[in-house]
């Protein structure tokens, strides 16, 4: 039973994971706050729940859920409920997690992790290294193979790369490079 909501908006680089998070820390507030017994609090973020239980995990926000979790021990008790199975209090609660992200002021901010930061300077890589492809007018024989950059197809075969430039132990290829009226290997 709904009896009040709260909404805070998260900024845009905040993950739905740290979204999950930030809503059982403020429902545990809500619930110290407000002198409730016995409560529990229902989530379809498993991975959030198995954090809380990881002691590995030394963020500020978990180590203060851990906290005042172990402090009302009995009295605040976390559940899981699989998502997206038409619960309505499960899905009344991503209608008002969807609708806190049109707010326009931010509540809450949590600073990118390193893998955030490194997927991102990743990203502005392979944007930078695509913009310098595209626009190159180099490489258009490579190009008719591979319009677009991506690692996952980085070659180290020596042979197969010369045949893709089209630089290599090839008599036209070694001819411009050097200046030779005759194709390789005749001297």
């Amino acid at each position: 039973m709904e009896l009040q909501f709260q909404q805070y908006r998260l900024g845009d680089a905040n993950t739905v994971y740290m979204a999950e998070v930030t809503a059982i820390q403020k429902a545990i507030d809500y619930i110290i706050a407000s002198d409730l017994v016995n409560v529990g609090i229902v989530t379809d973020s498993r991975s959030t729940l198995q954090t809380l239980e990881s002691i590995i995990d030394r963020r500020a926000i978990i180590v203060d859920i851990k906290t005042k979790l172990q402090t009302h021990r009995n009295n605040i008790l976390l559940y899981w409920v699989k998502a997206h199975k038409g619960q309505w209090d499960n899905e009344r609660a991503d209608f008002l997690a969807r609708s806190a992200t049109d707010k326009g002021l931010i509540h809450v901010e949590f600073f990118q992790s390193a893998r955030q930061l490194r997927n991102a300077s990743n990203q502005n890589i392979r944007e930078i290294w695509q913009a310098r492809w595209s626009n190159s007018r180099k490489g258009i024989w490579t190009k008719t193979f591979y319009e677009k950059v991506d690692t996952k197809r980085i070659c180290g075969d020596f042979y197969f790369n010369q045949v893709l430039t089209g630089h290599g132990v090839f008599g036209s290829f070694q001819a411009s490079m050097f200046s030779l009226n005759s194709p390789a290997g005749e001297m």
